[in-house]
């Protein structure tokens, strides 16, 4: 069903609009805790398959940084480096060549939670026409299974969780 199908579904029944997918996920980590690293926005982009979709963009997004007990960037498996091995997961399923879809673009910053600091760098880089974005997913605390869909066109969001 296409994004939009689902966003106006979503919008006019106000719940959100799950369906099974017949797929199984298992997600394994090992982190380490390095005080001086450096942290860096990592932005990837699959061109799409489809005619008219791909000049459509599509934008899944996480963070790595957890809020704690600590005076910088304090990095946590629950919130958020959980959701980027999710969003590195989807990003290598969308490589599957029998899909026929948009374009898509991930982004995995290192600062949410803090002012939001790895997300202003994403918006001074070059892209392509604001208008051509659609939604961008970005997907949070992944043991939750908490999602904002933000419709960057309309400068609309809508939070899913269940």
């Amino acid at each position: 069903m296409p994004m939009r199908k689902i966003l106006s579904k979503i919008k006019s029944k106000l719940r959100p609009q799950s369906f099974r997918m017949k797929k199984t996920v298992t997600i394994r980590n090992s982190t380490e805790h390095h005080p001086d690293g450096i942290g860096s926005n990592v932005i990837g982009f699959l061109e799409g398959a489809h005619p008219d979709l791909k000049k459509e963009v599509i934008i899944i997004g996480g963070h790595l940084d957890h809020l704690g007990r600590c005076y910088e960037i304090m990095p946590g498996a629950n919130d958020n480096a959980s959701a980027v091995s999710v969003i590195l997961g989807v990003a290598e399923a969308l490589t599957n060549p029998r899909l026929d879809a948009a374009r898509f673009m991930w982004k995995d910053i290192p600062t949410i939670s803090f002012s939001a600091y790895g997300s202003p760098s994403f918006y001074h880089l070059p892209k392509d026409d604001i208008s051509t974005i659609t939604p961008e997913i970005l997907e949070d605390l992944a043991q939750l299974v908490f999602w904002v869909v933000v419709d960057l066109a309309n400068q609309e969001s809508v939070d899913f969780r269940e």
